[in-house]
């Protein structure tokens, strides 16, 4: 005897509206999971690094603080 799955859809009405938010949250994992697996450097758009390398510009050297104070030793 196998008991009848209702549809997923009406599960989905009688959630609270936080359980609708907590459950789309967790299909956007799943989602995400799915369409990076397989993919040669998952989280980061195909020929990311190959496209950006080198673009950060030159930043002028930092001026030295100087010398620190000097302090007489505790005793």
């Amino acid at each position: 005897m196998s008991v009848a799955l209702k549809p997923l859809e009406e599960l989905v009405k009688e959630l609270t509206p936080q359980a609708r938010l907590e459950l789309r949250d967790f299909a956007e994992f799943l989602w995400h999971k799915q369409s990076t697996v397989g993919s040669k450097a998952p989280g980061w758009p195909a020929d990311f690094f190959e496209r950006f390398a080198g673009c950060m510009p030159d930043f002028p050297d930092i001026e030295p603080e100087g010398d620190y104070e000097t302090r007489t030793e505790l005793t």
